[in-house]
């Protein structure tokens, strides 16, 4: 199970960038391959299955596109085709799973136990049948284990193409590439840091950033000294969960929107408005920790921290 884990064991520094890649891109695709039989079969055993999927599919993606000069298009643009529906598939039965534990927790203050407990019937009925496209997936990729075997014909395909790459990425060592690597993911992540008047979109768009850069993060980590896993890492861990939790909140108040829009009765309407409006609320006090989180002092000290491992 270590395998599966977020960081890239038995590479080093000085191995070369195509070994990398390829035990790389081993590693991330057996993720997959070991999550969605779970989250397909046994789900119900667990939450963490289709939240692992999902996470496994985007740290591939990851793989695949900082490694993209290393690999085959036409056979990428296939793996991503089928990550991208994998993950699609997961996302209602995740959005019901994390929902369903909120009002299960009793963090509600929408009060009226009885309606809690109905809303909680229909979230698990539409979590059953968020079950399906899971399903059908894992049943389409693991037909004669179609997944894997494109798996394998990447795998295989890893080398430099043409003699610009060949020169730029053959035997070079992996501490030596990493920077330049790194330096293009630091800067989408630094030209998406909200201003001060940020919108909700903003917001979501430095998250995504955020997730990205972490599990960059996670792929180039051999090549850097201790401070960069073990100081930097779990910094932007914590800004990852103050963006999360503005998100699940902003997800569950336009869920309850959309049930106060479909109930037919007055009674229910005002109910499921209440719940929308305490996930707005929620959401807001979660703004405003975030806003006293993310200091001018903080963001200089992150961006500093984040270019010393570019040059």
């Amino acid at each position: 199970m270590a395998k599966l884990g977020k960081w890239i064991e038995n590479v080093g520094p000085d191995d070369r960038i195509v070994d990398v890649a390829e035990k790389t891109l081993s590693m991330r695709l057996e993720a997959v391959e070991y999550f969605l039989p779970l989250a397909a079969e046994i789900a119900a055993e667990s939450v963490e299955y289709v939240h692992q999927l999902r996470v496994s599919t985007r740290r591939v993606r990851a793989a695949l596109s900082l490694y993209d000069e290393l690999l085959p298009s036409k056979r990428t643009r296939r793996i991503n085709k089928d990550l991208k529906c994998i993950r699609q598939a997961a996302g209602e039965a995740r959005d019901c799973d994390v929902l369903i534990a909120r009002l299960e927790s009793g963090n509600s203050e929408a009060g009226e136990d009885s309606k809690t407990q109905r809303i909680l019937r229909r979230l698990k009925r539409q979590r059953d049948s968020a079950q399906e496209p899971i399903i059908e997936i894992f049943e389409r990729l693991t037909y004669h284990q179609r997944f894997h075997r494109r798996c394998n014909k990447l795998l295989v395909r890893i080398r430099p193409r043409g003699v610009s790459r060949q020169r730029k990425l053959g035997n070079h060592k992996f501490r030596d590439w990493a920077p330049s690597a790194f330096a293009p993911i630091v800067e989408q992540f630094l030209q998406d840091v909200p201003g001060d008047d940020y919108t909700l979109e903003e917001l979501h768009q430095f998250r995504i950033r955020g997730k990205g850069l972490r599990y960059a993060m996670e792929l180039l980590a051999p090549a850097y000294p201790a401070e960069y896993r073990e100081q930097l890492y779990p910094r932007l861990g914590e800004l990852q969960e103050v963006l999360g939790e503005i998100n699940d909140h902003c997800t569950a108040a336009a869920r309850f929107d959309r049930y106060a829009t479909e109930a037919s009765k007055k009674m229910e309407k005002n109910f499921f408005r209440r719940l929308m409006q305490q996930e707005e609320q929620f959401s807001t006090e979660a703004q405003q920790k975030f806003s006293e989180w993310w200091t001018p002092e903080f963001h200089q000290e992150i961006e500093k921290r984040l270019r010393s491992f570019t040059q």
